[in-house]
């Protein structure tokens, strides 16, 4: 893959995870149930990780990661739109696990178009992470669980 092609697709995960990163911290304070709560929190975190993996990929390409704004543009939007009908927990899970699914299906496209190990491992681990992240909220969507019973 040609190396500006790899740094435009690595800049978008880039910005992408860090609005993910923001969009779980903003949930997490605003949840009633505190599992979903912590749950919510832990996806940030594990966000953050991929934050700081992509950059090093960047980094390690020599260049400097950077918030594509068009991305940041679509993903705020979207995330904007989806907040305003946020009216049910379901609601914003299911928006969560668009955005999941989105990010599975992208990383995928480009780890199959990555000759380099190092680069397509990291891309490999950061989709099975989205990938757990959806099944976990799919899971909490599929059983709900009176508070407390998540533990």
């Amino acid at each position: 893959m040609e190396r500006e092609a790899l740094l435009r697709k690595l800049n978008w995960f880039y910005s992408l995870e860090v609005n993910q990163v923001r969009m779980y911290s903003t949930q997490s304070k605003d949840a009633d149930d505190p599992n979903l709560a912590r749950a919510l929190k832990r996806f940030a975190e594990i966000e953050q990780g991929h934050v700081e993996n992509i950059r090093e990929l960047i980094e390690g390409l020599g260049e400097t990661s950077t918030m594509i704004g068009e991305a940041v543009g679509k993903i705020t939007g979207s995330i904007a739109g989806g907040l305003s009908d946020f009216s049910t927990t379901e609601k914003m899970l299911e928006f969560n696990m668009t955005l999941e699914k989105k990010a599975i299906a992208d990383y995928i496209k480009l780890a199959e178009e990555v000759d380099e190990p190092k680069i397509r491992e990291v891309l490999y681990s950061n989709m099975f992470d989205e990938e757990l992240h959806t099944f976990w909220m799919q899971d909490y969507i599929s059983n709900k669980l009176p508070k407390g019973c998540r533990l």
